[in-house]
């Protein structure tokens, strides 16, 4: 049957759409909706160039990698798009809706049958037809990959790939390999190895049914450069920063960056770019270099990195900061092995800040703001430590003189133009004794001593108070079993005025003293060998003094609270011992019955007493609870306040040995508490202001720290104060310091 020409061309078009439709879509050019990216097509002869059905054709961008883009189309989102076709029976082939850009193509009838198209450019809206593409037998690339800067390196594993198309292997432990079924062409060859770098060669030739050896494709890597590391030192836990180049960040081989540290590996290390990284010291870590390794290849620092693992204040304290006052430390680091660290960083704070403030604008400065305890703090990382920083009402620095004899004590009070301190000076040569006296000047001690009296052949045991005016000063005269108690009067300026007054004579051995000025007039009051305790007036002249306890008593303390004296001692009743007290009226005389302040105290050393306007305030050293501390009672009209003493104890958190305690009146409200401080942590002495009620006691301050410190004796005029004390044995006896204070 003969058909028209227009009959032939339909049945045409109806079997090309028929086997476009078994391809997934219209072969080109027929079929193609004018709304999508005109399509890619060619055809595939055999290698007798004749038409061959059936054969694979792939489409694979030319930056395709094979084991990272096995199917490449859809990298660039189109994902209703095929990288795969087959010929149909014309050998005619076509990609229904390719996406833009670099494509090679590549048609695969068998292993060892194949053709290749590269850099095909895929534009939207032009129809491309590559025309006939010849297959033909494949060949094979063989080579060896080096490392010229890696000696001994095991190459197993290293890619080999031609980028564009399907073709990998990886080489053997000596960096062999051989590629093979590679169809005819010209390709690039790429050599990967995320430890050691990457290799290329632009250009290699693949001949039909042979193997192309290439020569040695070495790898080259850029080596880490480690410049700096900031900072140069830390503690575990700090982080610091490793400056440099070539970390790794900006390659697209997935290289792994490793951070050793004196060849410790670090886990928390984030490599921020090329040229920094970001760690931090673990613990447990020991100064060393820091090595960067990207894949394989390693840079080292120029110098150690190091660790610190002890961090001390300097000075070290504790210390005594004044009120108001500021104070810088530094700060002193070592590694693990003891060698120091110079300049380290550190963070500076302070613990409570109320009581002590660090300056924001010069790290390790502090101001002590208010009268207590702080900790001044500083850290790098997880290396911590402290300071201990006690913050008092001081004026000026300690200050120390000479030295005193064995087992004396030093007696202080505070005048109208100043303060005078006494105690008993010692000559070893001529075995003789004196009483040495030194005044206050400012903040120190006067240029010269007082001339107060001559030698004596037994310690005097001076004893010094103000009141009326003058200086009142008491003292034992002549030799042991014949003793004289004489009082002087002493100026503002510490010059006698009169000569001195006996008040007892031919008394036993005297083994303390007390002293309490009241009205133009001072009472004495002094133990007697070996229990009883005497007194009498300044002014009541020669004649037998008052006897206020006859035995098992020891240690007076005296005060005048305005109307009248009192004196108080250590009683020994059975296996204890009571602090007792009994009032003495304006003559001298015994008044009422002696009445205890505290029962069963056994104090340490002798019980205080001061005298304020109406009231006078009793203070003593017992044991509590495993712990001594300080025991007062207020005394007002010849008898003790309360139906028991207030311990202060509880105040004074971490202080474990109080002892030796001494007390002064600073004026109508107030007391001047000091004692000897046995405390772990900073030994040394004490002080704090009480009021008269024992409602509101003020917060403790250290005066002076240290070992050794005994024998305070305190003294105060209003805001005006002082404190002396007995320092630690030097060759010919302790020596006598002294500190003023504004409390």
């Amino acid at each position: 049957m003969r058909h028209s020409a227009q009959t032939s061309f339909r049945w045409t078009l109806a079997a090309a759409c028929l086997s476009a439709a078994l391809l997934g879509g219209c072969p080109w050019p027929w079929g193609a909706p004018a709304t999508t990216p005109s399509p890619l097509g060619g055809r595939i002869l055999d290698m007798q160039g004749r038409p061959v059905g059936g054969v694979l054709v792939r489409a694979s961008f030319t930056n395709a990698i094979p084991f990272t883009n096995g199917i490449p189309f859809t990298t660039q989102g189109v994902s209703e798009s095929t990288s795969e076709v087959r010929t149909n029976t014309d050998g005619r082939f076509a990609f229904a809706n390719p996406p833009e850009g670099e494509v090679n193509v590549e048609a695969i009838q068998s292993d060892d049958r194949k053709a290749v198209r590269q850099s095909v450019a895929v534009r939207g809206g032009v129809m491309l037809d590559l025309g006939d593409m010849r297959l033909a037998p494949v060949g094979s690339i063989a080579g060896r990959i080096t490392t010229p800067n890696h000696t001994g390196v095991n190459l197993l594993g290293t890619d080999v790939f031609t980028p564009g198309l399907s073709y990998m292997v990886k080489t053997d432990e000596q960096g062999n390999f051989r590629l093979n079924n590679v169809p005819a062409g010209r390709f690039r060859l790429v050599a990967s190895n995320q430890g050691l770098g990457r290799g290329e060669v632009a250009d290699v030739e693949v001949k039909p049914g042979q193997v192309t050896t290439l020569d040695a494709l070495p790898l080259s890597l850029t080596p880490p450069t480690v410049r700096e590391l900031r900072p140069a030192m830390a503690g575990p836990g700090a982080e610091f920063e490793i400056l440099g180049q070539n970390f790794g960040k900006s390659t697209s081989l997935g290289n792994t960056v490793e951070v050793y540290l004196n060849g410790v590996r670090l886990s928390d290390v984030t490599v921020e770019n090329d040229q920094r990284i970001r760690t931090k010291v673990p613990n447990g870590a020991q100064s060393g270099r820091v090595v960067v390794k990207v894949g394989l290849i390693s840079g080292v620092s120029p110098g150690d990195f190091k660790v610190i693992s002890d961090l001390t204040p300097s000075p070290a304290g504790p210390l005594i900061l004044p009120l108001n006052g500021s104070f810088r430390f530094t700060a002193l680091a070592s590694d693990s092995t003891g060698a120091a660290l110079s300049a380290p960083l550190v963070t500076w704070a302070a613990t409570p800040d109320a009581v002590l403030t660090p300056d924001p604008a010069t790290p390790g400065q502090f101001q002590g703001k208010a009268i207590g305890m702080g900790l001044a703090t500083l850290s790098n990382g997880n290396v911590t430590s402290e300071a201990r920083v006690f913050v008092s009402p001081t004026v000026g620095a300690p200050f120390a003189h000479g030295s005193a004899a064995p087992q004396s004590r030093v007696s202080v009070a505070v005048g109208s133009s100043g303060a005078i301190a006494v105690w008993s000076g010692y000559d070893e040569s001529s075995g003789t004794y004196r009483i040495q006296g030194q005044r206050l000047s400012g903040t120190a001690w006067a240029a010269s001593d007082l001339s107060i009296a001559t030698t004596f052949s037994a310690d005097p045991m001076p004893v010094l108070s103000w009141g009326s005016g003058k200086f009142w000063l008491a003292y034992a005269d002549g030799p042991v079993g014949s003793r004289q108690i004489k009082i002087l009067r002493l100026d503002p300026a510490g010059a006698p005025s009169g000569a001195p007054v006996m008040l007892a004579d031919a008394r036993p051995d005297i083994l303390s003293i007390a002293v309490a000025p009241g009205v133009n007039d001072a009472l004495v009051a002094w133990q007697e060998a070996p229990s009883s305790i005497q007194c009498r007036l300044f002014s009541s002249g020669l004649g037998a003094p008052a006897t206020l306890v006859s035995s098992n008593a020891s240690r007076p303390s005296a005060a005048w609270d305005g109307s009248s004296y009192a004196v108080c001692w250590e009683q020994a009743i059975g296996s204890d011992t009571d602090v007792m007290a009994r009032i003495v009226n304006s003559l001298g005389s015994a008044a009422g019955t002696a009445f205890a302040v505290a029962e069963g105290a056994n104090p340490q050393r002798q019980p205080m007493l001061s005298g304020g306007l109406g009231h006078m305030m009793a203070v003593w050293s017992e044991t509590r609870s495993g712990q001594r501390e300080i025991g007062a009672r207020r005394i007002v009209g010849g008898t003790a306040l309360g139906t028991s003493p207030t311990y202060l104890g509880a105040l004074h958190p971490g202080h474990g040995e109080e002892s030796t305690p001494a007390i002064a009146s600073l004026d109508a409200t107030r007391y001047l508490l000091a004692w000897v401080d046995g405390r772990v942590d900073a030994p040394g002495a004490f002080a704090q202001v009480l009021d008269k009620d024992l409602a509101n006691p003020g917060t403790p301050f250290a005066v002076v720290l240290g070992a050794g410190i005994s024998g305070p004796a305190v003294a105060g005029s209003g805001a005006d104060a002082f404190l002396g004390w007995l320092g630690g044995n030097v060759a010919s006896g302790p020596s006598v310091g002294g500190q003023r204070l504004a409390p």
